[in-house]
């Protein structure tokens, strides 16, 4: 599991590793989950401070999260017990316990007002970095991947800060089209010195490349204006988004200065051939006086 909480993030975009489906609206079988209280009973040894921080990040995740009308109440308490590790856990205390327990104060319809008890907190032994290696990498070199871990031997080992490393060495191999891009961070304890070693063991992948673009719901004339363009700027090119999204907004900017065209677009992977396609689709097709843009100049 604790492997499994660093190597999150080298895989997909980093996120909160709590979070919860936020309930914008009812949802059929679902309940919204709101919190009233975050106590501490039965933790006379977690001072004051370390409450109201813990209890700011609880209320913080806990923003209408919805939950299934049947488990709600467990899925809660281990939400609430996971978001206290992982606070300590930033805070070098990797092997922390901790429990929790939803307990139901009022059910407004589909609403369930909670009070979240955290307790049997026990931080354990506080943990410093150890050694940091790479292993498996041919693009970049060593230290060119430690440089963007921010903490180094003897600092305190912050959960956090290695997965933010992690996740920016992954969006340095996207820029440069290893979209599969993984690596696993094996952590080994040192208990004499109360450190952790890492040796994060990389997985580079194939680097893709940009191949066809079509676009359904344009006329021909249209199309053949976009394809055009892709052709002489993109295709062959290495495979970024930041690259595509520059490229379609030449098109959407002027009419849609707020849109991001990178999300109204397929992307089909050919891992055979390390090629990437673009597809998008236009429901209903655009006006002619919302798409009256010049084609774009050949770069």
């Amino acid at each position: 599991m604790r492997r499994l909480l660093l190597a999150a993030a080298c895989v997909v975009l980093l996120t909160p590793l709590v979070t919860g489906q936020l309930c914008d609206s009812e949802y059929e079988n679902q309940v919204i989950v709101k919190v009233r209280h975050v106590v501490f009973p039965g933790a006379p040894r977690v001072p004051q401070e370390e409450r109201d921080q813990i209890a700011r990040e609880v209320r913080r995740h806990f923003r209408n999260p919805c939950e299934d009308q049947k488990s709600w109440s467990q899925d809660a308490a281990e939400m609430a017990s996971e978001i206290a590790r992982e606070w300590y856990q930033d805070r070098g205390y990797f092997k922390v316990q901790t429990e929790a327990q939803a307990i139901l104060i009022e059910a407004r319809g589909s609403t369930r007002i909670v009070d979240l008890r955290l307790q049997g907190i026990n931080k354990g032994q506080l943990y410093r970095t150890g050694r940091l290696h790479w292993s498996g990498m041919t693009v970049f070199r060593e230290d060119e991947l430690l440089r963007l871990i921010p903490t180094h031997s003897g600092d305190i080992f912050g959960r956090d800060k290695i997965a933010n490393g992690l996740e920016a060495v992954r969006s340095l191999y996207a820029s440069r089209g290893y979209v599969n891009f993984t690596c696993i961070p094996n952590t080994t304890f040192d208990e004499d010195n109360a450190t952790i070693n890492l040796n994060i063991q990389i997985e580079e992948g194939p680097q893709f490349h940009f191949r066809n673009f079509s676009v359904a719901g344009l006329d021909d004339q249209r199309l053949q204006r976009w394809q055009e363009a892709w052709k002489e700027q993109i295709t062959g090119r290495v495979f970024t988004r930041d690259d595509l999204r520059t490229f379609l907004r030449q098109f959407f900017r002027p009419a849609y200065p707020n849109f991001d065209p990178v999300w109204a677009t397929r992307l089909n992977y050919d891992e055979k051939n390390s090629a990437i396609d673009v597809s998008m689709t236009f429901y209903p097709k655009p006006s002619d006086e919302a798409m009256k843009v010049t084609p774009p100049p050949v770069r």
